[in-house]
C-alpha cells in the first residue's frame, strides 16, 4: 500500500489529475447503446484472471441503468448461459454503483452495492477484478476498495454466448435499462490489476502510457475519440478486432475533449478566462489568463498566454505570452479576440493594472490592444488605448469622470464593413454597478470610438452582426439573459434592454457568434450562444437560434458539472469549438478545456452542416464609403455603366445609371436600416459587387 500511495502522490505532483476521460460518448437513455459482438475473450475461464475498467457519468438519473453488461437477466435456468457480469446503477437518485456476477447455478460470486453516491454529471471510474492468485473477486470505485466490495472467487466462471452491451442491460438478447449517460476508456484485461495498476488505468487516457504488462494483457480497449469512429463502428484499439457497434446514433460523431491547462501547470496556481478564435489560415488560437499565484482578478499578477492548434484542437502548442504581468497592480487579463483587416491579422483587446474596483479617473485600469499579423503566432507589444474610452486623459470630455472599464472576454467582432468592435463594461460613477458600451474602430484599430449606452446594470457582453446589418448584443445577467440591438452598426442602441425567456443563466460570461448566414450562401441563418444553464455556474450549454436571435429553441449541455466562462469558434470543416472553464472535482480550481463537436451532434441529428461551395468569380471589389451611413454613400464607378442596389432579402431597391462618372454619390437616407448589396455592371456585362450598412 505504501507503493500505491507513493504512486498516487507522484501522479498528482506531476499534474496528472485526470477526473474524466479525454474522449467519451453520450447515450440518450432511450434507445442508444454500444454492442460488442460475443467473443470468448470476454468470458472468464475458471483458471483465468480478468479485469474490466471504465468511466461513466450519469447525465440524468434513470431507473437502474446498466453500464457494462455481459449477462442475460432472463437466463434463470442453471447452465453456462446464466453466468455473466454487469455493472449497474441503483434505482434511486444518487446512483450507487452496483455489480452482479451470476453463477451457473444460483446466486452470485459477488453481488454488491457500493453505497457511494454518484451525483448526476459527475464522472466515476469503476473496475471489476477477478484475481485467481488471491482467490478474490473485487470492485474498485475511483481507486477505492473497502473489504465489503470483495468476495472469495472459488470456481466462478463466465461461459455465455451473450454480446457485451455498453449503456444498456440485456433481457433475452434485447437491450433494456438504458443509461442516459456518458462512457469513456472501456478496457478489458486478461490479468488481475492490482491497486497500482488501477491507479495507472485511472490516470492515463493513452494506451501507450500503460505499463508494458498492462498493454500486453489488453483484450479490448475503446477510446471514443472521433478518429476511432467510422460510421456506426468504434475501433477496438487493442488490435484484437473486437470493434463495437454504436446503435441508434446514426453515425454521429462524438465530441473530442482536450485539456489545455490544469491548476499548477507551468508553475501557475490557476488558469481562467478563456477566449478562442479560428484564424484566417484555419488554425485555432486560444488565449487564457495565467493567474500565477491565486484565482483572483486584477490587480493580481496575471499573464495573458496564447496557444495554437493546427489539427482541429486535438493537440496544442506550448504557451507563449501576449502580455506579461510583473507584479501586483501590474498584471493583465480579460482578453477578447477578433479578426483585423490585415492579411492573416488578429487583434486582442484586454485590460491591465489596478483592477475594476480600485480604478479611478486619475489612476485607471488600463485598456490595451495587441496585434498579430501571422494568425496568432507572434504578437505586438500591448498598446494603451485607455484615452479613447475613459479617464482623466480621455479624448471624450464626458467620459473623463468615468471610473473604470474592462472588456468582456471571448469573441469580439469584425463586421461586414470592416468595423472592429468589442464590448466594455463601464463603471460610470462610484457605485459598484456596470453599464455596457460598444468600443469600435473604423480604421483597423488606429483610433477607437465609444457607442451610446447599451445597458444599465449590465456586465460582460458580446456582439454579433445580423444578416440585415444590425448588431445584436448579449449581456450577462442573472436569470433570463438580456440583449439589445443596434440599427446603425453599434453606434447607438435601443433605449432599454430586452430579455430572452429561453436562456436562463447565472451571472456569468458566455459567448455569442455567427455560425452560418444566407448572405454567405449557407442554407440558413444560425447563431450560437454558450453560457451556463440554470441558477449556478454549472452545465455550460450551447444554444442555437435560427431566427437571428429572436428565440433559442435548441440547447445541449456540453459540461454537465461545475463550469463557467466559455468561448466559441467555428473550424474550417464546419465543426464547432468550445473553450471552457470546468471543474469536474468542485473546489479544485478550474481547468481550461477545448471541446470540438459537429452541428449534427449538437442537435441530436436534427440539423446538418452543408459546406458552401465558393464561387471564384464572386468578390467584393466595388469600393463604397462611408459604411455604416445614415445619409449617403460614395461609389467608385470607373468603367461601370449601371448600379443595382438590393436589400438583404434580395429585392431590387434602386437602379442607377452612372453616365460615365468615375464616382457616384447616392442618397440612402430614405432607405430602411439594414445591409444592402450593390451590383455594378460594365459595358460588357461583367460584374463587380460590394455592400454597405444603412
Amino acid at each position: 500500500m505504501k507503493k500505491s500511495l507513493f504512486l498516487l502522490a507522484f501522479l498528482m505532483i506531476t499534474g496528472l489529475t485526470l477526473a474524466q476521460p479525454n474522449h467519451y460518448i453520450t447515450f440518450n437513455g432511450v434507445d442508444q447503446y454500444m454492442r460488442i459482438p460475443h467473443h470468448s475473450d470476454f468470458n472468464i475461464a475458471a483458471d483465468q484472471s480478468f479485469t474490466l475498467t471504465g468511466w461513466v457519468r450519469n447525465e440524468t438519473y434513470t431507473a437502474s441503468p446498466r453500464y457494462v453488461c455481459k449477462r442475460d437477466m432472463s437466463a434463470q435456468s442453471a447452465g453456462d448461459e446464466r453466468t455473466g457480469y454487469e455493472f449497474f446503477g441503483t434505482g434511486n437518485d444518487g446512483q450507487s454503483l452496483g455489480l452482479n456476477t451470476p453463477t451457473a447455478t444460483t446466486g452470485h460470486a459477488l453481488s454488491v452495492y457500493t453505497g457511494v453516491t454518484i451525483p448526476a454529471g459527475q464522472w466515476t471510474h469503476f473496475a471489476l477484478v477477478v484475481d485467481r492468485d488471491h482467490n478474490e473477486i473485487r470492485i474498485h470505485h475511483d481507486m477505492n476498495m473497502p473489504d465489503s466490495w470483495s468476495a472469495p472467487l472459488n470456481d466462478w466462471f463466465v461461459a455465455n454466448t451473450h454480446d457485451v452491451f455498453i449503456g444498456a442491460g440485456n433481457n433475452n438478447g434485447q437491450p433494456t435499462f438504458y443509461c442516459n449517460g456518458s462512457f469513456g476508456n472501456i478496457r478489458f484485461y486478461s490479468m488481475a490489476l492490482d491497486h497500482d495498476a488501477i491507479v495507472t488505468d485511472y490516470y492515463h487516457n493513452d494506451l501507450a502510457e500503460l505499463t508494458p504488462e498492462m498493454q500486453a494483457h489488453l483484450l479490448a480497449a475503446y477510446d471514443f475519440g472521433t478518429e476511432n469512429i467510422s460510421g456506426n463502428q468504434l475501433a477496438d484499439l487493442s488490435g484484437h478486432g473486437h470493434d463495437g457497434e454504436l446503435v441508434n446514433l446514426g453515425g454521429t460523431e462524438t465530441p473530442t475533449r482536450t485539456v489545455i491547462y490544469r491548476p499548477g501547470d507551468y508553475g501557475s496556481a490557476n488558469y481562467r478566462i478563456p477566449a478562442v478564435i479560428t484564424a484566417k489560415d484555419g488554425s485555432i488560437v486560444a488565449v487564457t489568463d495565467k493567474r500565477k499565484y491565486n484565482e483572483g482578478d486584477l490587480p493580481q499578477d496575471i499573464d495573458i498566454v496564447c496557444n495554437r492548434s493546427t489539427d482541429g484542437g486535438l493537440t496544442w502548442s506550448e504557451p507563449f505570452t501576449i502580455a506579461l504581468g510583473t507584479g501586483y497592480n501590474q498584471g493583465f487579463g480579460d482578453c477578447a479576440l477578433a479578426w483585423s483587416n490585415d492579411e492573416n491579422g488578429l487583434i486582442a483587446a484586454f485590460v491591465g493594472g489596478v483592477g475594476l474596483w480600485n480604478s479611478t479617473p486619475t489612476n485607471p485600469i488600463r485598456s490595451y490592444i495587441a496585434r498579430s499579423y501571422d494568425n496568432g503566432q507572434t504578437w505586438t507589444e500591448p498598446e494603451d488605448i485607455t484615452h479613447f474610452i475613459f479617464g482623466a486623459d480621455c479624448v471624450i470630455p464626458e467620459h473623463q469622470s468615468w471610473r473604470a472599464s474592462f472588456f468582456g472576454s471571448g469573441n469580439g467582432l469584425r463586421t461586414s464593413t470592416g468595423r472592429i468592435m468589442f464590448v466594455a463594461a463601464i463603471r460610470e460613477g462610484s457605485a459598484q454597478s456596470l453599464n455596457n458600451y460598444a468600443v469600435y474602430s473604423d480604421d483597423n484599430g488606429q483610433t477607437w470610438q465609444v457607442s451610446g449606452r447599451a445597458s444599465v446594470g449590465g456586465d460582460e457582453a458580446k456582439v454579433t452582426e445580423l444578416v440585415d446589418g444590425r448588431i445584436l448584443m448579449s449581456i450577462r445577467h442573472a436569470g433570463n439573459r438580456w440583449y439589445n440591438i443596434s440599427e446603425d452598426g453599434g453606434e447607438t442602441w435601443q433605449p432599454s434592454t430586452s430579455t430572452w425567456t429561453d436562456i436562463m443563466a447565472p451571472a456569468c460570461n458566455g459567448d455569442l457568434i455567427r455560425y452560418t448566414s444566407v448572405n454567405n450562401g449557407d442554407d440558413r441563418n444560425r447563431l450560437l450562444h454558450s453560457v451556463p444553464y440554470g441558477n449556478s455556474r454549472t452545465d455550460v450549454s450551447v444554444y442555437i437560434s435560427y431566427d437571428e436571435g429572436e428565440t433559442w429553441p435548441v440547447r445541449k449541455c456540453i459540461v454537465p458539472y461545475s463550469s463557467a466562462y466559455s468561448s466559441l469558434c467555428i473550424l474550417p470543416d464546419g465543426t464547432i469549438g468550445l473553450y471552457v472553464e470546468e471543474a469536474p472535482d468542485s473546489g479544485s480550481g478550474y481547468s481550461t478545456v477545448f471541446y470540438n463537436f459537429s452541428l449534427e451532434w449538437l442537435t441530436d441529428g436534427n440539423d446538418h452542416y452543408m459546406a458552401v461551395v465558393e464561387n471564384p468569380e464572386k468578390e467584393d471589389s466595388l469600393k463604397i464609403y462611408p459604411s455604416p451611413t445614415s445619409t449617403f454613400i460614395n461609389i467608385e464607378t470607373e468603367g461601370v455603366k449601371v448600379l443595382n442596389i438590393y436589400n438583404s432579402a434580395g429585392q431590387l431597391v434602386k437602379t442607377i445609371k452612372t453616365n460615365g462618372e468615375p464616382e457616384v454619390r447616392v442618397d440612402v437616407s430614405a432607405m430602411a436600416a439594414g445591409l444592402y448589396l450593390i451590383e455594378a455592371l460594365d459595358q460588357n456585362g461583367s460584374k463587380k459587387a460590394g455592400r454597405f450598412v444603412r
